[in-house]
């Protein structure tokens, strides 16, 4: 809060708020030559010698020292308390605004559409115990067509799922998967110079980088290109409860 000081032409700005009216007479009282006959005056009403030193002085009050008699004008000191802002000052400011709304359209479909093949591959031969085999039976597991509004790449991975169930039965499983465009191309191929990545029991999840725009275009599939396999001995293991000879594979596909 500032204080202002006016005598005799002479002015001066102060932090005085909270303090008594004994403390502001001893701070101005050489500076100023205050007489100790000044009588304190406050908003108006005669401070006594013995109660300036209980008086506060608050906001917006105003605080003389006058010696009356025997001059022709009072020694005055003005103090006035003003409500500031917490800055110190008041500061009359103005300002001007505007706004803007950032457009935008939506779809009515996500990014891209997954969907299970309708026709997905069987295993393709019957599963013995302590049996080398193959996986025949190739096809498409999923299929994936990004919305036709949508032109940036995607990320698909596939994951198998029940990998603890299939080893009960299996040793080993490799199922080679591949990506397609809609004319059957092998974008893995093209994109990587790989055919095929292989999904395992050790391995439970593979990734393709599918560049939208790349090929024939949508839709894409997920293709399973064979595979091979070597099983436990069904003696005497037997297969513990709980096995499974039926590969369970999740596609997800996200923004790249």
């Amino acid at each position: 809060m500032a204080v202002g000081i006016n005598h005799e032409g002479y002015m001066e700005t102060a932090d005085l708020q909270g303090r008594t009216v004994a403390e502001v007479r001893g701070l101005y009282q050489v500076k100023f030559s205050i007489p100790e006959k000044a009588v304190a005056v406050l908003n108006g009403r005669g401070i006594k010698g013995k109660k300036e030193a209980e008086t506060v002085v608050n906001d917006c009050d105003e605080l003389e020292f006058a010696v009356r008699g025997g001059s022709k004008l009072p020694l005055l000191i003005g103090a006035l308390l003003l409500a500031l802002a917490a800055t110190g000052g008041i500061f009359a400011y103005t300002w001007t605004t505007a706004s803007v709304t950032i457009t935008g359209a939506t779809a009515d479909t996500e990014f891209a559409a997954v969907d299970a093949n309708a026709t997905p591959p069987s295993f393709g031969t019957n599963v013995f115990g302590k049996f080398w085999g193959n996986m025949p039976n190739t096809g498409n597991l999923f299929d994936i067509t990004p919305n036709t509004n949508y032109s940036g790449d995607l990320l698909v991975k596939v994951y198998l799922t029940n990998a603890a169930s299939l080893s009960k039965v299996f040793q080993h499983l490799n199922m080679k998967l591949e990506l397609h465009d809609s004319i059957a191309a092998n974008l893995n191929a093209a994109t990587t110079g790989h055919t095929y990545q292989l999904l395992t029991l050790d391995n439970g999840v593979v990734t393709f980088d599918l560049q939208n725009g790349v090929g024939a275009g949508a839709p894409y599939y997920v293709y399973l290109a064979g595979g091979s396999f070597k099983s436990n001995p069904r003696s005497p293991l037997d297969w513990s409860a709980g096995y499974s000879v039926a590969p369970a594979l999740y596609l997800e596909v996200t923004q790249r």
